[in-house]
Order: structure tokens, then sequence, then C-alpha cells
């Protein structure tokens, strides 16, 4: 049997699977097209990923790596759950931009291209982040694997 292209935007597989990434495809896809409907550009949204981001490395640079390993010192300290936050909403706006350009059809050269410098630009951050951590312990180690 002939093997046809696959559509980009619905997902391969079989069973729950495919449902999960349908699922998860339609409800990315109704967000960006909400976020199109209020006026935000893929590109707004990239540079806004990256300003999450570097949220995310000041909250890895403050101690994200503080607290103590015990059940009886969990929540002394925030930055960790913050650094958490921040991620997540970074990966989600990642994500978001290129559906965006995809769906409102404002995909351009220029666009792939900040989007893919950012994203360098973002693994930087964050492993600067976890450095200046383990600077601030005085950790050359740790500071050097960063």
């Amino acid at each position: 049997m002939p093997k046809t292209p696959c559509n980009k935007g619905t997902p391969e597989g079989k069973g729950l699977s495919r449902w999960i990434g349908l699922a998860f495809t339609t409800s990315r896809d109704a967000l960006a097209r909400r976020l199109l409907g209020l006026g935000v550009g893929p590109n707004a949204l990239t540079i806004a990923g990256l300003a999450l981001t570097t949220a995310a490395a000041i909250c890895l640079a403050q101690g994200a790596g503080a607290e103590p390993r015990t059940l009886a010192g969990v929540g002394q300290s925030g930055w960790r759950l913050w650094a958490g936050i921040f991620l997540l909403l970074c990966g989600a706006a990642d994500m978001l931009d290129g559906a965006m350009a995809r769906l409102g059809g404002k995909m351009t050269k220029f666009g792939a291209f900040l989007d893919s410098v950012v994203d360098r630009y973002s693994d930087i951050l964050l492993f600067l982040g976890i450095g200046f951590y383990y600077a601030r312990l005085e950790n050359l180690t740790y500071q050097v694997l960063a």
C-alpha cells in the first residue's frame, strides 16, 4: 500500500496516542487562533517566550536548587516553583508561535530565523542561570558542567 504524505497538523499513530495527539493539536490551535484574534503576533510571542526564559534563568540563579532535599524542607523557598512555572510558560509560547504563524498565514523567513535564534539564546540563558547559582556556591565543577 503506498504511503500518503502526512499532514503536519494531523497526528499520526493508532489508538489512544492518536486521540491524545489530536486533542493536544486541537487545543493548541484553538489557543493560537484566540491569540491571533486578540492581535498577538507570532514574533511577539517568541520574544515573550525569551522574557519568560530570562525569568526562569534568574530564578535558577537565585537558588532553585537551594532547598533541602527532604520532605520536611519542602516549601522553604519558591525559586524552584517559579523556575518551573516560567519554563512551562516559555515552552508553551515556543509551541504556540509556530502554530500562530501557520494558522494566521504569517510564516516568514525572518520569523523562522527569529524563532531559531531565540531558542538558542533561551538555552544559553538557562545554562547561565545554573552556572551563576553554582558560582555563588563556589562550586567550580558544576560551573564548568553548566
